[in-house]
């Protein structure tokens, strides 16, 4: 159930996307602190809200797609804030921030699902917020990679328009994408390793064959042979991007197969 803690929070965001925005095309830090700031504000609303769900429910809110959403838009929103304060890039909030807002804005139109008994359990915890972080792990890594890719285009042609002109550099977002790739891989590694240990205790029998449960897998592998081929060969750049993509259309059909496919997955 959406709370009054909520809305503030979505409006909190809306305001510091706008100024983000304006900070972006006018390149004043005054806008970019102001954006912070309310951010700073959206998250705390935010994080009460999901307190308060969960008192509510008697539950960790990550139950149904309308709780999962709106938990990936405050750890989306805690990691701009976070690479907004530690490399200072305006640039960052002109994408995340309406992330955040469409996951929001989706949670709306997503109806709560029923506490299943089986969701009562200390692991579930572990197994959902560790994913759900290794998702936004994966999602920032996925916009680097684009950024990576326009930007790379545009010195190719040899032209750098005013929008290029302040995006990061190809050395820090290739930074950035490695290194949300390596979270998002270590992350992702605790999640399945908590949920498999899960299923085998609680689950009579078929979680080998659930379509999650598969899908979250080849994910998996997609992001590790990512992460392997890179640190074995070296690999920078467009191939990293291209492969990061094929990752990140993975990871979509994960988040939404249970609705798709079925099995034991309720989101």
């Amino acid at each position: 159930m959406l709370s009054i803690t909520f809305f503030t929070a979505l409006a909190l965001y809306l305001v510091a996307a706008f100024y983000n925005c304006l900070a972006f095309i006018k390149h004043a830090n005054s806008l970019f602190r102001a954006a912070l700031i309310f951010t700073s504000a959206g998250i705390c609303f935010h994080a009460a809200h999901i307190i308060m769900t969960g008192m509510k429910r008697g539950i960790f809110p990550l139950s149904g797609r309308q709780e999962s959403l709106v938990f990936l838009a405050l750890t989306l929103a805690v990691s701009f804030l976070f690479l907004a304060i530690r490399y200072r890039l305006i640039s960052l909030g002109v994408f995340l921030l309406p992330l955040v807002l469409i996951s929001m804005l989706g949670s709306l139109i997503s109806q709560s699902s029923p506490v299943q008994d089986i969701l009562n359990s200390r692991l579930f915890y572990f197994h959902t917020t560790f994913l759900f972080l290794a998702y936004t792990a994966f999602l920032a890594g996925t916009l680097f990679a684009v950024l990576y890719l326009l930007q790379e285009k545009e010195l190719k042609a040899k032209r750098l328009r005013a929008f290029y002109r302040r995006l990061p550099s190809l050395d820090i977002l290739d930074q950035l994408f490695a290194n949300s790739m390596l979270s998002g891989i270590v992350l992702m590694t605790a999640g399945l390793a908590s949920g498999i240990y899960w299923a085998h205790r609680e689950w009579d029998q078929g979680w080998q064959s659930d379509p999650k449960v598969i899908s979250a897998i080849c994910t998996w592998l997609i992001y590790l042979a990512l992460t392997s081929i890179r640190t074995l060969t070296g690999w920078r750049g467009k191939r990293m991007a291209v492969i990061a993509l094929a990752g990140f259309v993975s990871m979509l059909l994960t988040f939404w197969i249970a609705a798709l496919a079925g099995g034991r997955h309720v989101f």
